[in-house]
């Protein structure tokens, strides 16, 4: 999947740096150095989640990890790496990724599999921010979720987990705990 946007923001207009940007991670490396090679925008920290599974590759995958965070990519400040023994599934990496982050104004969260368009992940760190600045009458946004690719690549303000909560982890390893989400 390539996630891209199409709106009004000036391509050329500097964005503030995304500050978390996490990913859940699958056992396909090509699709993981896809994703890290199309980041072109500043990142503050890029967590990894790796929920370990029987039977596929864990070894490179968690050799390839270890090298991100010895050697964080180009754009990236920090990487962080987080390793579970077994396959929690995928509303749990979202969860860990906003709960040891929480200090953060908000997270983009993308699927292993989604690699960028040259400055997209601009156009959404701007997009992302003047909807944290806007305001409505009586100072309350309505904005907390913006969905770039359907739920392939999602940014998450702060206030979303503080109004609805975390994602519910019952939905293993994966799909509905979106539609959850977005429905609460």
């Amino acid at each position: 999947a390539v996630a891209g946007l199409h709106g009004s923001v000036d391509p050329h207009a500097k964005a503030p740096s995304i500050p978390v940007m996490g990913v859940p991670v699958m056992n396909g490396l090509t699709l993981l150095d896809q994703l890290v090679t199309s980041i072109d925008h500043p990142i503050h920290k890029l967590v990894l989640v790796h929920n370990l599974d029987d039977g596929q590759p864990n070894a490179e995958v968690c050799a390839w990890t270890a090298r991100m965070k010895k050697s964080p990519p180009n754009h990236v400040k920090q990487v962080s790496v987080v390793t579970y023994r077994e396959n929690l599934g995928c509303a749990a990496a979202w969860n860990t990724i906003m709960l040891q982050n929480q200090q953060s104004p908000w997270w983009l969260i993308v699927n292993a599999d989604v690699s960028f368009r040259p400055g997209t992940l601009r156009t959404i760190a701007s997009h992302v921010w003047a909807g944290l600045l806007a305001s409505t009458p009586g100072g309350r946004d309505p904005v907390c979720n913006w969905l770039f690719h359907g739920w392939s690549a999602f940014a998450l303000a702060n206030r979303a987990l503080h109004r609805v909560g975390t994602f519910d982890e019952n939905f293993w390893p994966a799909y509905s705990e979106d539609c959850d989400y977005q429905a609460r």
